[in-house]
């Protein structure tokens, strides 16, 4: 408590943004949260909305007077993170969707203070919760305004690596909605730099993804969404069980 209270406003903005993507790979480094952002660098578009989201979160919850150490270490603002990012893939760039992204970012930040009020007496993690609720009357209100839709940056395509490692890497990239090998890569850089263990765990969540979709109906599903989707969901369960909670 006392290092948030008394740390340094520019410290404060600067660990609070660069957290606010650490926290995505349950971190704290500094290191990590720099990587991820040079990770939405390759799409522009991604890489405005999810900064704008993180100030406007943070402005929200200093303004409330939430704790200046959670504020610090990106409790309140990955969530919103995750919603202008999600806004950016969503929605076409224009003065609309930018008003979406922050009327959505201060609201993740109240429905974070709010889970995290209801989740307190019983120890349970709220992790991406508010991003979900949130970012469904997102979509809904985009739906409702009749907005154009973007399409999901994929990038160039790599044929030097195998099916599997193609996946990784972008599924890696969905996270922040930029399925690209590229920034698939960096966000592999970033979590083997804040753990080995959560880089293995990772790995072995997309073998179990790859063999299901190589022996299931699953694999007859068009598009390539889908696989990275799987993927990704149980790359986090693996990072989340193996890494975080019951780390071997």
């Amino acid at each position: 408590m006392a290092e948030g209270l008394n740390q340094h406003p520019l410290r404060m903005w600067t660990d609070a943004v660069l957290r606010s993507y650490s926290q995505i790979f349950f971190s704290r480094s500094r290191w990590v949260g720099g990587l991820m952002i040079a990770a939405t660098g390759f799409e522009p578009r991604m890489l405005m909305y999810g900064l704008l989201a993180v100030l406007v979160s943070v402005l929200t919850a200093k303004s409330l007077r939430f704790d200046a150490t959670l504020v610090a270490d990106g409790i309140y603002s990955y969530n919103a993170l995750l919603v202008g990012l999600g806004t950016a893939a969503l929605i076409s760039m224009d003065s609309i969707a930018l008003a979406i992204l922050v009327a959505g970012s201060v609201v993740s930040v109240l429905v974070t203070a709010a889970s995290r009020s209801g989740t307190a007496t019983n120890g349970l993690p709220i992790l991406t919760a508010p991003f979900l609720g949130v970012y469904f009357l997102v979509v809904a209100t985009s739906t409702s305004l009749g907005l154009s839709l973007a399409l999901l940056p994929t990038g160039p395509e790599a044929g030097m690596f195998p099916d599997w490692l193609t996946l990784y890497f972008k599924s890696l990239g969905m996270i922040f909605f930029v399925p690209r090998l590229d920034a698939g890569f960096v966000l592999f850089v970033a979590l083997l730099l804040h753990s080995r263990i959560a880089t293995l765990f990772s790995l072995a969540g997309l073998g179990v993804a790859y063999a299901v979709m190589q022996v299931s109906a699953l694999s007859v599903l068009a598009g390539d969404v889908f696989p990275m989707l799987l993927a990704l969901n149980l790359m986090f369960t693996a990072i989340a069980l193996g890494g975080v909670w019951f780390v071997p």
